[in-house]
């Protein structure tokens, strides 16, 4: 994947849109994420974890980590474009051909929908509230 410089990515958990307005997708059965860093002749271009924790790219670090659970975001790189390998994991093994398909036809296969509101801060809202639920019930 190409990262131009510049060009960040917003704080988000791996999670998958829909084609509809009124609904926001959860990507099916998907557990862990891993990103290969193919270069690190660049400046910044972090990957950033809430909570502060940064991971500063290596030409061939592999960071591995659950994606649907932690909230993460990439900095702007600056001086050269930033290439990474991003590759997604399901421990649902029946279900791995649905991660390259897409929703279409699907919609019964996904963890769940999500109610969209077109308002980018309160969808968020609403995926922070699915998010805590299903990850930390008891807090």
């Amino acid at each position: 994947m190409r990262w131009p410089i510049g060009v960040p990515q917003e704080t988000h958990i791996d999670t998958m849109g829909s084609d509809k307005e009124d609904e926001m997708c959860i990507i099916p059965f998907t557990d862990y994420a891993s990103i290969l860093y193919l270069n690190d002749d660049f400046d910044d271009g972090l990957t950033i974890f809430e909570g502060g924790y940064e991971i500063k790219p290596k030409q061939g670090m592999v960071a591995i980590f659950e994606g649907m659970k932690y909230w993460h975001e990439v900095s702007a790189c600056k001086g050269k474009d930033r290439y990474t390998l991003p590759c997604w994991y399901t421990t649902e093994w029946r279900n791995m051909e649905l991660q390259s398909q897409g929703g279409e036809g699907r919609a019964g296969l996904y963890r769940g929908t999500l109610p969209a509101s077109g308002d980018s801060e309160k969808d968020m809202e609403t995926l922070r509230h699915w998010w805590k639920e299903t990850y930390f019930p008891q807090s």
